[in-house]
């Protein structure tokens, strides 16, 4: 039974896939990134959260030849990501800052087992893992524009494990106006303090500025004006 219910999902996702892009031209980007598919050489994307290996950002300047900001505070991860950055000649652009409220900062809780770390002490892997914690430097959301000089984002990712919580639901609407498409991971599934329904609030709250929102998983959420 178990099996036959995966199958029925992947069918399920196949279908919703070839729908989405049929009427919004959606498509999806591995390993689980849905974005419509409208960028070009001049596009603008923010990658908060590369982790390691900044796939996300390399698989679009690849398919696309754009140019990506990446944020991600990881120390282990800032060497191979400033390989990275030297191999792209401009392209992808990386900054050892955290996503959070105000620009101070935080302590930091980095696994030593998995890629992501968090600010949040009831993250899975901050439970579970052998952590290094230090401070590290954050940047508020509606600095970012003004920080990276520039007056819009085509597509901006917020994979940052947990303070998505915090920070959603004070990102202002002179800040969405100028971001033309947003995918957001949301991390319920790996945090005690905060659920599905948080996540759902959260997906109302970004609807309620004119986004419509598509996801494959209640995890994974791309938000795009049709």
């Amino acid at each position: 039974m178990k099996k036959l219910k995966e199958i029925i999902k992947k069918i399920n996702k196949k279908i919703n896939l070839k729908l989405w892009n049929f009427f919004y031209n959606v498509v999806f980007i591995k390993p689980c990134y849905l974005l419509v598919n409208k960028l070009n050489k001049n596009s603008i994307v923010v990658d908060f959260g590369t982790g390691n290996d900044a796939d996300f950002s390399i698989a679009l300047i690849e398919r696309y030849g754009l140019k990506s900001f990446g944020f991600d505070p990881t120390k282990k991860h800032f060497v191979s990501l400033k390989k990275i950055e030297d191999k792209y000649h401009g392209k992808f652009n990386i900054y050892q800052l955290a996503l959070s409220l105000r620009d101070k900062n935080k302590i930091f809780y980095e696994s030593g087992e998995n890629v992501s770390g968090s600010f949040m002490d009831d993250h899975i892997n901050i439970k579970n893992d052998t952590i290094n914690s230090y401070k590290v430097k954050v940047i508020a959301i509606d600095e970012l524009l003004k920080f990276l000089n520039i007056e819009r984002i085509d597509l901006l990712k917020i994979d940052v494990e947990g303070e998505e919580y915090k920070v959603i639901p004070k990102i202002k609407e002179d800040f969405l106006s100028r971001v033309d498409q947003l995918i957001v991971e949301f991390h319920h599934h790996c945090l005690d303090n905060y659920s599905l329904q948080d996540t759902l609030g959260c997906v109302d709250f970004i609807k309620g500025f004119g986004f419509k929102a598509l996801t494959l998983d209640k995890i994974n959420y791309l938000f795009f004006r049709a």
